[in-house]
C-alpha cells in the first residue's frame, strides 16, 4: 500500500526523518488522518523499507514547442535508474493559455478542463460529493479538496502567506483571491444594485439572495433561511445553541463568526465608521447599517411591520426587540435598583454609568463625562460648538434632534400618542407619561433635593431647581427689565404676561 506524504507542519522533527522527507501526520489515499508510525504497525509495513522513497530533487512545468506544458520531475535514484520522468501537465486548451472549451449546460460555468467541469456538475448540479472527511462533515468531490481541508483544519496546515497582512491559506488560489480582493481592490460589481463582491462566487449568492430570494439553506427551528450553509450554520451555533466561540478582549461581546468580532472592535473600541450617510453626518461601521440608516430615516422605507400594533421598523432585529420588549413583557431588571430595561446592552449601559459611576468618554473642553460616545459628541455639539435644531415653525431650538421631533410632534401637529390610563394626561414621550404616573399617580420622586424637602421624577428637573433655587444661577434674562429665569419658558411667559399688554 503506498500513500501520499504531505509538507511537514513540524520543524523540530529529528535528523533522520527530515533526510526521508516524511513527517509524523500524513492523510491516506482515502483522506483519513493517520499518525506516522501507527500507520505502519497497522499495515505491517516494514519502516526501513518505508523510508526507502526517492526524493524529488527537481520540478518544471516546460512550455514545448507545439504549445503544450510538460511537468519534468527528476528522483534521486541510483545512477543506473535515474532518469526523467515525464507527466503530461496540460494540452494547449489549458490555464496557461486561457482557454475555456468545456461550457456547463446549466450555469455560466466554464474551465479548460473536462474532470473540472465533470466534477463541478456532481457537485452544484446534482450535489454528489463522495469524499468525506472523517474527522467532521465535510464532503467535497475532490480528493485534493478533502487533503487541503484536513491539512487547513484539523492539521493547522497554512502554507501559502500573504506578504501584505497576516492572512495564511492552505491553497494558492484562496490566497489569490485574497490579494485581489483585499489589497489590490478587485471588485465584482452587481448589475441590479451597488453591491460589491471579492469574489465571483459571492457575487452569484449575492443575486440569487437578494435579487432572486433563492434561500436554500433553512433553519428547522424557525423561519431562519439562508443562501449560503456556512451562514445557517452560524445561526444554528449562535441562536439555538449559544456557541460563540469568538470573545472579545476589551469587553463582554461575544459572536460566533471572526470577521463579526473584527467589526466589533473597529466600531466599538476603535471608533471606526468607514461608512458616512451622503444625507446627514451619520457613519457606521457596516454597509447594511448605513443602508438601513437611509432606508428608514431619509427614504421611510420601514419594510417589517408588528401585526400587534401600528410600529414599523428598517430592520428585522429591531421588530423583534419591540415585539419582546412590549408586546411579550421581557425585560432585563437591574439587580441593585427597580431599574428595567428592554434590551439586554440597556441594562449593561445602566449598571456601568449609574451604579458603578463608570464613564469613559471625556470632554476636552469641561469636566464632563458620559458613558456613551454619542452622548460625548452630543454634547460638544451643543455646549461648545453651539449646534442647534432649530424649529422651522417658531423660534424653539434643540440641543438633539429628537428633541424638535417631539416638540413640533407635539406643539404644532398636537401629536401626543402616549395617554395616561388614570386621567386624561398625553404624552409625546413614553418617558414622560412614565414620569407623570410615577409622580401624580403614585407619588413616587425618585430625586430628592439635599438642601430642601422637594422631590421630583427626573434628574434634568432636579438639576434646574438646584441652580435656580439654591444656587441662584438664572440664565434667561428679559430684554425689557430685569427679571430672570431658570427656564426659556419661564422667561416667555413673564414677557407675555408683564409686557405684552
Amino acid at each position: 500500500m503506498y500513500f501520499s506524504k504531505i509538507s511537514s507542519p513540524f520543524p523540530e522533527e529529528s535528523a533522520e526523518l527530515e533526510d526521508k522527507n516524511f513527517v509524523r501526520q500524513f492523510i491516506d489515499a482515502e483522506g483519513k488522518l493517520w499518525d506516522r508510525n501507527t500507520f505502519l504497525e497497522s499495515h505491517q509495513i516494514n519502516n526501513s523499507y518505508a523510508t526507502d522513497s526517492p526524493k524529488i530533487k527537481t520540478e518544471e512545468c516546460i512550455k514545448e514547442e507545439d504549445g503544450a506544458y510538460i511537468l519534468k520531475m527528476e528522483t534521486e535514484l541510483s545512477e543506473e535508474e535515474s532518469k526523467p520522468i515525464v507527466h503530461e501537465h496540460e494540452l494547449k486548451s489549458n490555464s496557461h493559455l486561457g482557454v475555456k472549451n468545456h461550457s456547463c449546460s446549466f450555469c455560466d460555468y466554464q474551465t479548460g478542463h473536462k474532470h473540472h467541469l465533470n466534477d463541478h456538475m456532481n457537485s452544484v448540479h446534482l450535489g454528489i460529493k463522495n469524499f468525506k472527511c472523517s474527522q467532521c462533515d465535510y464532503q467535497t468531490v475532490e480528493s485534493s479538496n478533502l487533503q487541503r481541508h484536513i491539512k487547513s483544519v484539523h492539521l493547522g496546515i497554512k502554507r501559502f502567506k500573504c506578504d501584505q497582512c497576516d492572512y495564511q491559506t492552505s491553497a494558492k488560489s484562496s490566497l489569490s483571491k485574497h490579494v485581489n480582493g483585499l489589497h489590490l481592490g478587485v471588485k465584482y460589481e452587481c448589475s441590479q444594485c451597488d453591491f460589491q463582491a471579492t469574489q465571483k462566487g459571492y457575487l452569484k449568492q449575492h443575486i440569487d439572495s437578494v435579487h432572486f430570494g433563492i434561500k436554500n439553506h433553512k433553519c428547522s427551528h424557525c423561519d431562519y433561511q439562508s443562501a449560503r450553509k456556512c451562514d445557517l450554520k452560524y445561526h444554528l451555533d449562535s441562536v439555538h445553541l449559544g456557541i460563540k466561540k469568538h470573545k472579545c478582549n476589551d469587553c463582554d461581546y461575544q459572536t460566533s463568526q471572526k470577521f463579526r468580532l473584527k467589526q466589533h472592535i473597529a466600531s466599538a473600541h476603535l471608533g471606526i465608521r468607514n461608512y458616512p450617510c451622503k444625507y446627514c453626518d451619520y457613519r457606521a461601521s457596516l454597509k447594511d447599517r448605513l443602508n438601513d440608516h437611509i432606508n428608514s430615516v431619509h427614504l421611510g422605507i420601514k419594510n417589517f411591520k408588528c401585526d400587534q400594533c401600528d410600529y414599523q421598523t428598517a430592520t428585522k432585529g429591531c421588530l423583534s426587540k419591540h415585539v419582546n420588549s412590549i408586546h411579550v413583557g421581557i425585560k432585563y431588571k437591574c439587580t441593585q435598583c427597580d431599574y428595567k430595561a428592554s434590551q439586554e446592552v440597556h441594562l449593561k449601559s445602566h449598571v456601568k454609568t449609574i451604579h458603578l459611576m463608570i464613564k469613559d468618554y471625556k470632554c476636552d473642553h469641561c469636566d464632563f463625562r458620559a458613558a456613551q460616545k454619542s452622548n460625548l459628541t452630543r454634547h460638544i455639539n451643543s455646549v461648545h460648538l453651539g449646534i442647534k435644531y432649530k424649529c422651522s415653525q417658531c423660534d424653539y431650538q434643540a440641543t438633539h434632534k429628537n428633541n424638535l421631533t417631539n416638540h413640533i410632534n407635539s406643539v404644532h401637529f398636537s401629536i401626543k400618542n402616549h395617554k395616561c390610563s388614570h386621567c386624561d394626561y398625553q404624552a409625546t414621550q413614553k418617558i414622560n407619561l412614565t414620569n407623570h404616573i410615577d409622580s401624580i399617580h403614585f407619588g413616587i420622586n425618585k430625586y430628592p433635593c439635599n438642601y430642601c424637602d422637594y422631590e421630583t421624577t427626573q434628574k434634568c428637573r432636579l438639576s434646574r431647581h438646584i441652580n435656580s433655587v439654591h444656587l441662584g444661577i438664572k440664565n434667561f434674562e428679559c430684554s425689557q427689565c430685569d427679571y430672570k429665569a431658570s427656564r426659556k419658558g419661564s422667561l416667555e411667559k413673564h414677557i407675555e404676561a408683564v409686557h405684552s399688554k
